[in-house]
């Protein structure tokens, strides 16, 4: 299997203030850095989980 189709993550960059929020699920984790605006500053995900990168990526530049 290729380890890209099994998770994706985008890191906060270093010293970014904020905390982790975590989704767990059986078909994967999906892990959002929130920082202190609200807004994801990164991210991490496994499993089927890994689909949502896109998704996730769109929250970090758009807020939505």
């Amino acid at each position: 299997f290729a380890l890209g189709a099994m998770c994706g993550s985008c890191p906060a960059p270093a010293g970014t203030p904020g905390e982790w929020k975590i989704e767990m699920a059986p078909e994967g984790i999906v892990a959002r850095f929130i920082d202190g605006d609200g807004r994801v500053a990164g991210f991490a995900l496994t499993g089927a989980a890994a689909v949502k990168r896109q998704q996730l990526l769109k929250e970090m530049t758009t807020g939505k």
